[in-house]
């Protein structure tokens, strides 16, 4: 494979600025998005955490311009899953330290870029608050999750070699060492 190409932004491209975390200038930001291609849906809460929550999106990428975010590169994530995003947002409650801690995590996955074992950052909305970090959607949730729905399944289909258990329910033993190598080769 070879390496990843830089990509350097184009004359005209919109910047914003972006909140250092460290509390230092602002740096000019190719991530932002405009808010108004993004819809959230808060009746799907897909997940919360300490200072923030996950909902379930969408974003209109039809207006959104081919130099906005690096990881729009790859375009076609964002019109698969009908256009379906992950959008964090910090609780309204959030202190000064949980928003500083967002904004480091927004920093973090941009200075990542993407990488196919992970989920990837898609965009950010900083402009105006609440803010927010668009990520790739998955469908069926965090591989934790998605172990503890089956464990039942899996244990009783080691049991009982002529089950009837739905066969999409059954995890095997193949199938979870390619997880542990997946996992792996995201470290």
């Amino acid at each position: 494979a070879g390496a990843a190409k830089s990509i350097e932004p184009e004359t005209g491209m919109r910047y914003t600025p972006f909140p250092r975390a460290d509390g230092g200038a602002t740096e000019m930001d190719e991530w932002e998005i405009d808010r108004r291609h993004v819809k959230i849906d808060y009746t799907m809460k897909l997940g919360q955490g300490a200072f923030g929550s996950v909902f379930l999106g969408m974003v209109d990428s039809s207006n959104i311009p081919t130099t906005t975010g690096k990881s729009f590169i790859e375009q076609s994530t964002l019109t698969k899953d009908n256009n379906a995003v992950a959008i964090k947002m910090l609780h309204e409650s959030a202190d000064k330290l949980q928003q500083m801690q967002f904004f480091e995590e927004i920093d973090l996955m941009k200075r990542l870029g993407y990488h196919e074992r992970l989920v990837n950052m898609l965009a950010c909305s900083t402009q105006s608050q609440p803010a927010l970090l668009i990520i790739e959607y998955c469908e069926h949730g965090d591989l934790l999750n998605y172990m503890r729905e089956r464990r039942q399944f899996i244990l009783e289909s080691a049991v009982y070699e002529n089950s009837s258990f739905e066969q999409s329910k059954i995890i095997t033993q193949k199938q979870q060492l390619m997880f542990c190598v997946q996992i792996a080769y995201g470290m």
